[in-house]
């Protein structure tokens, strides 16, 4: 059920955070669309905790578009990706972050 749903996503968002908190990440992929999740609060929530501020996030989504792509940029998610992936220019953009 709905209710039950939302809650679940919840604690997925605040584990999430308390990894982003705890560990240090050179990058983030996170999917727009997990069960139970929505990307755009997910990404919101990085940004806005101390140790996930500059971390780069490449959102992967099988969905998404221009309008979610625009609302991440500002958020400042460093790339969107449109699944099916490309695997070679995935894996170039994962190095171009990693890298840094």
């Amino acid at each position: 059920d709905l209710v039950r749903s939302r809650g679940l996503g919840d604690v997925y968002k605040r584990q999430a955070l308390e990894y982003v908190e705890r560990e240090r990440f050179s990058l983030i992929m996170l999917d727009l669309a997990l069960p139970d999740l929505n990307g755009i609060e997910v990404t919101a929530a990085i940004r806005g905790s101390e140790r996930g501020r500059d971390v780069p996030i490449i959102v992967v989504t099988g969905r998404g578009g221009a309008a979610e792509w625009r609302v991440l940029s500002a958020m400042g998610a460093a790339a969107f990706v449109v699944k099916p992936i490309e695997p070679r220019g995935f894996i170039d953009q994962v190095r171009r972050f990693v890298a840094r």
